[in-house]
């Protein structure tokens, strides 16, 4: 573990399954990930401006830029 894998992984390392996924597990994650946009989208709004200005991580921009490069639903 680098000093730098508190700043990559914030909540833990991805746990990867040991097997493949079932078509239930399968139709899940996607489901998540299908609704992440909007999730993030809400988030954003929720925390205004301001909260969006402050480095995320040494030498790394402010994180309001993440938000103007997700693709939005239309």
């Amino acid at each position: 573990m680098s000093e730098l894998d508190p700043l990559r992984y914030p909540i833990g390392r991805p746990q990867l399954p040991a097997a493949p996924l079932t078509p239930a597990e399968r139709t899940r994650y996607l489901q998540q990930l299908a609704e992440l946009p909007a999730q993030l989208t809400a988030a954003a709004r929720h925390a205004g401006a301001s909260a969006c200005s402050c480095p995320t991580a040494p030498a790394a921009g402010p994180a309001g830029r993440l938000s103007t490069t997700l693709p939005t639903r239309t």
